[in-house]
Formats: structure tokens, sequence, C-alpha cells
């Protein structure tokens, strides 16, 4: 009967000791992926665009505090005159912090 408990054991302890590879694997996986994409994402400069301004002594910044956050929920964009885009015209509209676009 001992023997049994300690091979039931013994299989317990690798099983978990298994597994906690594998979590450790997934989460250097996962790492891995997230530094990829801030990599991605600071090379390409898509925080100039896609995050709200702040007006600082210097002119307009990015809002630090929410990069990547897109245009505030608060802003209101305004109606898109009918004379500035369409079929033929090729004019674009940006909101004041360039987080809300219109064009052709």
């Amino acid at each position: 009967m001992k023997c049994k408990s300690a091979i039931l054991a013994a299989g317990l302890s690798c099983a978990l000791l298994a597994s906690m590879g594998t979590a450790q694997t997934k989460d250097s996986k996962m790492m891995a992926l997230i530094a990829r994409g801030k990599y991605l994402v600071t090379i390409g400069w898509c925080g100039d665009c896609h995050s709200p301004k702040i007006m600082t002594p210097r002119g307009p910044a990015v809002d630090e505090k929410n990069v990547l956050a897109g245009t505030p929920a608060a802003m209101a964009v305004p109606a898109i005159p009918d004379e500035v885009l369409g079929p033929d015209k090729w004019g674009a509209l940006a909101s004041m912090d360039l987080t809300a676009w219109a064009g052709p």
C-alpha cells in the first residue's frame, strides 16, 4: 500500500511540475508577443495618431496617461460639410488632437 501511495505521489508531483513548465512556457511566449507588439507600436509611431493630445508649453503632445486610447469619448466630432468631401473632392478633415479623421 505504501508503494502505491508513493507511486501516486510521485506521479502527481511529475504532473504538477510538467504543468508548471507548460505555464511558464505559455507566460514566456505571451511576454514575447507583448514585447513584439510594443516594439512594432513604437517604431510605427502608432501613438502619434491614435493617442489624445494635451497642450504643453511646446505645443500639443501625446497624453502619456492615455496612450493609444483614440478619440476621447467626451469630445464632440463635428459634422462633415458636404462641400468638403465627396467623390470628386480630395479633402481631409481631422480633429484638433488628430485622433479622428474623415476623407475620401
